[in-house]
């Protein structure tokens, strides 16, 4: 709709960590962060687009996951997680650490599909929405299994700088994105 409705709008999407994008929208050179992001100090306008649960793929027929999977099967297999920073880590291993537990993660890939794709080719799994999984599992010959690990829903929200005037064209984009207010 963003095509029918503005032709001429230009739209560029990168990857960034969650602190490089803070700081680009305080500095001015982006105007909206999309993805997870813990709460921020009321400089920041936080917009949340939905929630988003997790659940674990790995290829059809991996060996260690006949039976299913157990939270020791999950701890000991490689994990594939994503990160467009390459961070090692994420709100699963803090979930995991709060529980005195820790999974093996053996690579960070930058995105979703990249990910699935190793999957498919490999005895790792990864962790990724519920979302990705049920629209790329039967693409990639996957099979998704419910996540053994207690992690509660998380908010999947679009940041920018909190303005005195607001922005038309930026609440307008806003508006364009799926699970945004009205």
């Amino acid at each position: 709709t963003v095509r029918r409705d503005a032709p001429k709008a230009q739209l560029a999407f990168f990857n960034l960590g969650q602190q490089d994008s803070l700081q680009r929208i305080t500095g001015g050179r982006i105007d909206l962060a999309i993805g997870v992001f813990a709460p921020e100090p009321k400089r920041f306008q936080r917009t949340v687009l939905g929630s988003i649960r997790f659940v674990t793929v790995a290829r059809k027929k991996h060996p260690a996951l006949r039976r299913g999977l157990t939270l020791e099967g999950y701890l000991r297999l490689g994990h594939i997680i994503v990160s467009g920073t390459g961070e090692l880590s994420g709100p699963i291993d803090a979930a995991l650490s709060a529980a005195g537990q820790e999974r093996r993660v053996i690579a960070a890939l930058p995105q979703f599909l990249a990910s699935l794709a190793t999957v498919a080719q490999s005895n790792a799994v990864a962790t990724v929405p519920v979302g990705i999984a049920e629209r790329y599992a039967r693409l990639f010959d996957l099979q998704v299994h419910a996540l053994p690990v207690d992690l509660p829903a998380t908010e999947f929200v679009a940041m920018q700088a909190l303005r005195g005037t607001p922005d038309r064209a930026l609440r307008w984009l806003l508006g364009k994105l799926p699970g945004a207010p009205q």
